[in-house]
């Protein structure tokens, strides 16, 4: 996600300050738990309280600023990544508050596998989606369902038996 020059500006700045390094890592730390408890709720449907007026805090350090794009448009700008070493923040923030004000908001999801926590935004046709990716969570999740079937003695069940049809005979 970060260019390659730009990633070598932040590792050598955080080697030159390991204080303001172990900063911008903590910082990353309490935004990341701010995003959690904020999407959670949105997940549940109860968005609001502390978290939404910490995200607003967040927003405030990390202003957007107008920026011509032609001589006749303007475009939103995000803090730049190589504003310092918590840089990378600033966009994070934006791109946050940017979903939680789209039409895809009413489709942020908590995975539904055990120990997981992980959100997305369920895009599938139906929207019942229930897990981050089908590939980790969705098959442990129905492994597991099957290993259940199984030691209640019960066969897994595939498919529905075939019914014999007496039509035309």
């Amino acid at each position: 996600m970060v260019p390659a020059a730009v990633a070598a500006e932040l590792r050598r700045g955080a080697e030159a300050a390991p204080r303001a390094a172990r900063a911008a890592l903590e910082a990353a730390r309490s935004t990341r738990w701010t995003l959690q408890r904020l999407f959670a709720d949105v997940a549940a449907g109860r968005a609001g309280g502390d978290a939404l007026e910490a995200l607003n805090e967040l927003l405030s350090t990390w202003p957007r600023r107008l920026h011509r794009r032609t001589a006749r448009s303007l475009v939103w700008r995000s803090p730049a990544v190589a504003d310092g070493l918590d840089g990378l923040l600033g966009p994070v923030v934006w791109s946050a508050a940017d979903l939680l004000v789209s039409e895809e908001a009413s489709r942020i999801r908590v995975c539904g596998g055990p120990d997981c926590g992980w959100m997305y935004v369920d895009r599938s046709r139906n929207g019942l989606r229930r897990w981050c990716q089908m590939a980790t969570c969705g098959t442990r999740a129905k492994s597991a369902r099957r290993a259940a079937r199984r030691d209640k003695g019960g066969r897994p069940s595939r498919a529905r038996p075939l019914r014999s049809s007496t039509r035309g005979a």
